[in-house]
């Protein structure tokens, strides 16, 4: 590569994402989390075509939770994370090489840049940040989805741009499944709302906690009460209101027509077989 891009990788998206799968399924990691984000990029009118694979990038939602998670263990960690950008045009690694305002403007071209993925170097590799274009339509409907937003990334210094719901994954170290489901729903709303900042998902859990003692994994691995959750929303800014729901029948959903319902079967058959 080119000193001018040194850590970007060029190639196909269908074969990244194809190795990515593979790679989790290695590691003992969630490989359904790497299929449905295929799935995202490539059932659509303009699917995904180009990949820039962005080594040693420094991620500040993974920084944030690498001090509270690694930062005083004896165990080394790998400090930088992988980005990998999708674009729906094709274009290949010259383009890099020697960079014209051609090129610019193809990595510019709103039309053509779908989001990025990040990938978290731990023992068991997660998806972190991630900003994927939602489709326009889902089964010939008209998609519609609350937590869109605009997003901008910098790649190493072309500003990109497009619309994306955010979407990150669970550690079992800093953040559970709640600590991820307050991210994903208050990232679109702080780039909508004035004076609504932005929170990492190691800050969240540190305000859920109301952390008067030192921090330790166990508390991020735990999860979050429905107390403890409606206490960071309140920190951020926001005026959280608590609905009891009746508890989802999975047995139900399994046959349902929601495209969610096919990772949902799989997830089941696997429980149910190791049980």
């Amino acid at each position: 590569m080119s000193r001018i891009f040194p850590h970007l990788q060029v190639s196909p998206a269908p074969q990244v994402l194809s190795d990515l799968q593979k790679y989790f399924q290695h590691t003992g990691a969630d490989p359904f989390v790497v299929e449905a984000l295929s799935d995202a990029l490539s059932n659509r009118n303009h699917p995904a075509s180009t990949a820039v694979i962005e080594d040693r990038y420094i991620d500040i939602d993974y920084s944030a939770s690498f001090y509270l998670q690694h930062g005083r263990s004896f165990t080394p960690a790998e400090r930088n994370t992988t980005r990998i950008h999708f674009f729906s045009s094709d274009f290949n690694r010259r383009h890099l090489h020697s960079p014209t305002d051609r090129t610019i403007r193809l990595l510019r071209d709103d039309d053509s840049y779908l989001g990025f993925t990040v990938i978290r170097p731990s023992s068991i590799p997660t998806l972190g940040r991630t900003f994927i274009r939602p489709p326009e339509q889902i089964r010939h409907q008209q998609a519609f989805f609350p937590t869109k937003a605009d997003i901008q990334s910098s790649l190493y210094g072309i500003q990109l741009c497009t619309e994306a719901s955010p979407y990150l994954s669970q550690d079992g170290l800093v953040m559970a499944c709640a600590t991820a489901s307050v991210w994903m729903s208050s990232r679109a709303l702080s780039s909508k709302i004035f004076g609504i900042s932005e929170y990492t998902t190691a800050e969240i859990t540190a305000l859920a906690m109301s952390l008067d003692r030192p921090y330790t994994p166990s508390i991020g691995n735990r999860g979050l009460r429905i107390d403890e959750i409606e206490r960071a929303l309140m920190a951020m800014g926001y005026d959280p209101k608590v609905w009891e729901l009746p508890a989802l029948n999975y047995e139900t959903l399994y046959w349902s027509e929601y495209p969610q319902a096919q990772y949902l079967k799989k997830w089941y058959n696997i429980k149910r077989h190791r049980t």
